[in-house]
């Protein structure tokens, strides 16, 4: 939601303060898939920018009708849509209350309301199979290097891993805090995973984390993630 609304935001020239996401409301949308599969940035901020883009084309058309300028002559900044020289302008509230309810100040045969529904479809997407049986019906994949120092105490068998380092091909990060938090604590949690074992000392074909051995204390501190934009 963070994320979401600091990129509407940017949009509207607003505050991030003014934009609420409400995301899984039947009552307010038809349908929501959820959150999964780190395709959060690609598909519902990309349809979230191109329906704030819909909604400033018609602020601006409407802020221009009052002010009698063009809006391509608008910019819109800090709550407010003026000339690039601040003459003439008119906060981003009345525009909106005059969408609403002052219709009759709106530019000839435009519609009432400040609204805009827009789904994102990737035009790379590809569902239909290639001549080897591949499709790419996912908008975007992650890309990441791993790399791990590791000791092995051959007595015992005990993995003492000495650092830990990963790098993501992330993008452009929208807020480079919450992908550290999304990128260090699942290193964190399922480091486990590769050097968990049976009771007979052979290497278990499926690891989940509720099967995984829990990493001790002291590997945490080994494990540096460098999410790169």
């Amino acid at each position: 939601q963070t994320t979401l609304s600091q990129i509407v935001a940017d949009e509207l020239g607003v505050d991030i303060d003014d934009v609420e996401v409400f995301e899984g409301d039947t009552a307010l949308v038809s349908s929501h898939s959820g959150s999964y599969a780190c395709r959060y940035s690609t598909v519902t901020v990309s349809a979230a920018i191109m329906a704030a883009r819909s909604v400033r084309e018609k602020m601006l058309k409407i802020a221009g009708h009052v002010l009698q300028v063009p809006s391509d002559n608008l910019e819109i900044r800090a709550r407010t849509i003026s000339t690039p020289d601040g003459a003439s302008s008119i906060s981003v509230k009345e525009v909106a209350n005059i969408a609403y309810y002052s219709v009759n100040r709106l530019p000839k045969g435009m519609e009432p309301g400040l609204y805009a529904l827009h789904f994102f479809f990737n035009p790379k997407s590809r569902f239909e199979a290639d001549q080897k049986g591949r499709s790419a019906n996912f908008s975007t994949f992650p890309y990441a290097a791993h790399v791990a120092y590791v000791e092995i105490d051959t007595a015992t068998g005990e993995v003492k891993i000495l650092k830990y380092v990963t790098v993501d091909d992330s993008g452009n990060l929208v807020n480079p805090m919450i992908v550290r938090t999304q990128m260090i604590p699942p290193r964190k949690s399922t480091s486990g995973c590769p050097v968990t074992v049976s009771a007979d000392g052979s290497r278990r074909s499926r690891i989940s984390l509720s099967t995984a051995r829990r990493p001790p204390a002291r590997w945490k501190s080994s494990i540096r993630c460098l999410p790169e934009g």
